[in-house]
């Protein structure tokens, strides 16, 4: 799940769903777990294959296809790499700030996180080994949530430099700073469609968070859920036919759902009354990764794009969430 919080930290408690935000719900929960004091941040090529924990599913190991994903297990969230079943992991940022929120460029030679080590939440983008520290952004405002467009010149990110969250892109190198979305709601979890030509966000614009998509050149808006529940964490496939989102149409917490691209055929994946979000399709798109409550903290799971084959592949006391797959 995704989460908008204007302050130096990030969301406290991926329960804390972004698309809970702006609810009484939200609002009450934030409260509590702020006087917990649990502090928690805010969502290819040649591989190798090797065999799942299921010993019936191929994964992939290797800088291309590996896993991606923010922990608080060292102290505070930093960004950590991994092999698809939990092997060989790696803590790419060891630095005393907040670092979350990883995705991998379509190259999966570099990644774009979230940090505030220079005292506010910004988009930087490192190389796979966690070398080469760029600050993308470099403004004083809330900047969260990137998402590669699949170029790999530009990264989509979301920001309220103008006032309120909205959407817009930015190159590289820093420049070209482009707003997508201008609407005076919240608009926020970018996935840009794997033919680069639209993004998938989310946006209360009509009251709830619904998902909706646009055009990456900010035209051609499309709503694609209409309930009364809160939509979010919108993740297009590999093939880009289908998008996987998170929902509470049918329970307290969201849980997994996919749909096509359009709108159609929406079919729940989870049922889990602690909360499932997800994040990222494998490489070959016949998994989905997602981050679960299940187990009583956040942990980071995989399953088949059916919903069967559930496994932690975590395992850990601590926080584990945001995960992006590697190509």
């Amino acid at each position: 799940m995704k989460f908008f919080e204007n302050t130096g930290l990030f969301n406290a408690g991926e329960k804390a769903h972004s698309s809970f935000v702006f609810s009484k719900v939200a609002l009450f929960i934030y409260a509590l777990v702020l006087l917990t004091a649990t502090v928690i941040m805010l969502t290819g090529c040649g591989q190798d294959q090797i065999a799942g924990p299921s010993g019936d599913e191929s994964l992939f190991k290797g800088k291309s296809g590996m896993i991606a994903f923010s922990s608080w297990r060292d102290g505070n969230s930093e960004i950590y790499i991994m092999n698809p079943d939990g092997t060989e992991l790696t803590n790419l940022t060891n630095n005393s700030a907040f670092d979350t929120y990883p995705a991998w460029s379509p190259n999966s030679k570099q990644i774009a996180f979230v940090s505030n080590r220079d005292g506010n939440n910004e988009i930087y983008m490192m190389d796979a080994d966690g070398s080469n520290l760029v600050n993308l952004t470099n403004s004083s405002s809330d900047d969260q949530q990137p998402c590669w467009m699949s170029n790999g010149k530009q990264v989509a990110f979301v920001s309220n430099r103008d006032g309120n969250y909205e959407i817009y892109v930015v190159n590289v190198d820093g420049s070209g700073t482009t707003r997508i979305t201008n609407n005076s709601a919240g608009d926020g979890a970018p996935s840009a469609s794997p033919n680069g030509n639209q993004i998938a966000f989310a946006s209360n614009r009509d009251g709830n968070y619904e998902i909706y998509k646009i055009n990456s050149d900010g035209t051609g808006f499309t709503r694609l859920t209409y309930t009364s529940a809160d939509e979010y964490d919108p993740i297009w496939s590999t093939n880009g036919d289908r998008i996987a989102f998170s929902s509470n149409r049918d329970s307290f917490w969201p849980d997994v759902y996919v749909m096509n691209s359009d709108g159609s055929d929406v079919i729940r994946l989870t049922t889990n009354p602690n909360g499932d979000y997800p994040h990222a399709w494998s490489p070959n798109g016949k998994q989905i990764a997602f981050t679960s409550y299940r187990d009583n903290n956040a942990e980071i799971y995989i399953m088949n794009d059916d919903g069967s084959d559930k496994h932690n592949i975590t395992n850990n006391a601590s926080t584990d969430d945001y995960a992006a797959w590697g190509k």
